[in-house]
């Protein structure tokens, strides 16, 4: 949705599973600051997780990013987000940081 101001806003629903097969989700919501209209763009994105492990793990994840759009209705990107669990499973850590990389089609 391309707001008053000139930047782009999106809510965004996915699935996650971590590293040990857990399964989880995320809400966020991404904004696009700058150049919505160009074919590079940078993001913003902060939203909410849950991890479903031996106990409900909550937590909240922001990060930035860079996505090139080289066709009309397809893009790239690469994504930097920390992630942070507040209750985090027994043994895991509550901070990650780690990158990420995508590809989308806008029908």
């Amino acid at each position: 949705m391309l707001v008053r101001g000139g930047y782009r806003v999106a809510v965004e629903a996915g699935a996650l599973v971590a590293a040990s097969g857990k399964p989880g989700a995320v809400l966020g919501i991404e904004l696009q600051p700058v150049n919505t209209a160009g074919a590079v763009r940078p993001l913003l994105f902060v939203g909410a997780q849950a991890l479903f492990a031996s106990a409900l793990s909550l937590g909240g994840t922001a990060g930035l990013g860079l996505e090139w759009e080289p066709t009309p209705g397809f893009t790239l990107r690469a994504e930097i987000p920390v992630s942070y669990l507040a209750s985090a499973p027994s043994g895991a850590r509550q901070l990650y940081v780690f990158g990420g990389l995508g590809a989308g089609l806008r029908l």
